[in-house]
């Protein structure tokens, strides 16, 4: 990033990670100065939400880069490259919860419509197997390189997936 002048000097932001914020630019602790007609050209500035505004102050940005899932771009931006929106699923993300992320059911619509197999512990498995009927759990044995055959134990289960919108 350039030197920040006051009326001078445009500033590029490169990197950093501003996920589920709304990053605010004049920051003299980092350096970090932003004003109307700098470029923004890398970053993570991705939301939780779909169609979320952040920047609001910015009426006029040049964004040449960065991860932009879920922001709404403000009316004066110039924009070089995609802003995609996706419907994120907490089953996915159960970290973001925290962040704001609402969270889904369990059979929420980012749910597929076909049970896959999903590799588990032995006591997930063996609880699975108690209350599942046979044919939800499998165990399958893979000879490693020096001819060992450890077993992996398998459960049939929903998986999710965010959703392009």
């Amino acid at each position: 990033m350039d030197d920040y002048i006051p009326g001078g000097i445009v500033a590029t932001i490169t990197h950093g990670n501003w996920s589920f914020q709304d990053p605010e630019f004049e920051d003299d602790r980092t350096g970090t100065h932003v004003s109307d007609g700098d470029t923004i050209e890398g970053g993570n500035f991705s939301q939780h939400t779909p169609g979320t505004e952040i920047m609001k102050g910015y009426a006029s940005l040049t964004i040449q880069g960065g991860n932009w899932t879920n922001v709404k771009p403000q009316p004066g931006w110039t924009k070089r490259g995609g802003y995609p929106q996706m419907e994120r699923c907490s089953h996915v993300h159960p970290g973001w919860v925290t962040h704001g992320l609402t969270v889904c059911k369990d059979d929420c619509a980012h749910r597929r419509a076909v049970k896959e197999w999903t590799e588990v512990n032995v006591d997930e498995f063996r609880e699975a197997k108690a209350s599942m009927s046979a044919n939800h759990v499998k165990i399958e044995e893979q000879p490693d390189a020096d001819g060992v055959r450890d077993p992996r134990y398998l459960k049939r289960v929903y998986t999710y997936a965010d959703k392009g919108i």
